[in-house]
């Protein structure tokens, strides 16, 4: 199966939306997880992206990403095969999950919150991993039949930490992708000049001359201001009808290009996550108000939070 980042954020749209409990972990973590497992897929999911956003992959920070999430997807994946038994596979996952945000938070800082338009195609893997993870981290706890209202309580807090940072990282991104990618194009503009010159032997005196050129520019802050002209250095034209004219079909295909480029991201990239975020934001309100056989859960405020065992 072919991934996409939207199909990625679409999965859990599609799944925090039905239900909570223990069958929602793990429909959301055979869905990313079931499909998504190699480095093949999930590479391709992230090379796609780079048709509709800008990236780069050089830098060792990005690499550090990059093998953090891959550590993470493989330690699962083992933690799935063992029946959810192996502590220390789940234990590894965290930790190099934990290790992502840090780094994340870490390199922002350094350079900038470009960090994480730049590095988008691995963002959205790893939130993906991440959610799965402490989602079913949670739900495994709290209906395992052996764990203590300090255990439910910890894995819920861990939960909801995870959820806040991670909101916060998408949208970060989201808001720096629009800022840097949005692309939008000029008028069809153009410019003349008059001068005279001597007159052709064997007429004498001199000839009023005209010279025209048209051009239009294509601006983005990720890659700069794209001018196409048809002559700024020679002026070929005896009128600015005649230049622009000339310069027409370039101009309507550069606009439907800039037209369709932004609604790829509306489409991939800006719809599917803010129903991410819409969906999970939902999620984690729902959850505040969890029941299950075995807990109930009560959030009074936003630092109160009461899990009873049943």
């Amino acid at each position: 199966m072919a991934f996409a980042i939207d199909d990625i954020l679409e999965i859990f749209v599609a799944k925090v939306g039905e239900s909570l409990g223990k069958q929602l972990a793990d429909d959301i973590f055979n869905a990313i997880f079931g499909d998504l497992v190699t480095k093949a897929e999930l590479q391709q999911a992230v090379t796609d992206i780079e048709n509709y956003v800008h990236q780069e992959f050089e830098d060792l920070a990005v690499e550090n990403v990059q093998t953090n999430v891959n550590n993470a997807l493989s330690e699962l994946s083992l933690w799935s095969t063992s029946g959810h038994t192996d502590q220390h596979r789940l234990d590894a996952a965290k930790d190099a999950l934990v290790s992502t945000q840090s780094s994340l938070t870490t390199y922002t800082t350094r350079y900038g919150i470009d960090f994480l338009r730049l590095t988008f195609g691995y963002i959205v893997p790893f939130l993906a991993c991440d959610l799965s993870c402490w989602i079913s981290n949670f739900f495994y706890i709290a209906n395992s039949g052996h764990s203590s209202k300090q255990e439910v309580l910890g894995a819920y807090n861990e939960l909801t930490t995870r959820i806040d940072a991670d909101l916060v990282t998408l949208n970060n991104a989201i808001a720096q992708i629009q800022d840097m990618e949005t692309e939008s194009i000029s008028a069809l503009q153009s410019e003349s000049t008059s001068f005279y010159e001597p007159a052709p032997p064997p007429e004498k005196g001199e000839n009023r001359v005209t010279r025209a050129h048209a051009w239009f520019v294509v601006s983005q802050k990720a890659s700069g201001d794209q001018r196409t002209d048809n002559g700024s250095n020679v002026w070929p034209f005896s009128n600015e009808v005649a230049a622009r004219a000339q310069l027409q079909p370039q101009y309507v295909q550069a606009t439907a290009d800039v037209n369709a480029r932004n609604a790829t991201r509306v489409q991939q990239i800006y719809t599917p996550s803010q129903q991410f975020i819409t969906a999970i934001s939902g999620f984690k309100t729902r959850l505040a108000t969890y029941e299950s056989d075995r807990i109930s859960i009560r959030v009074h405020t936003h630092t109160e939070r009461e899990i009873i065992l049943k």
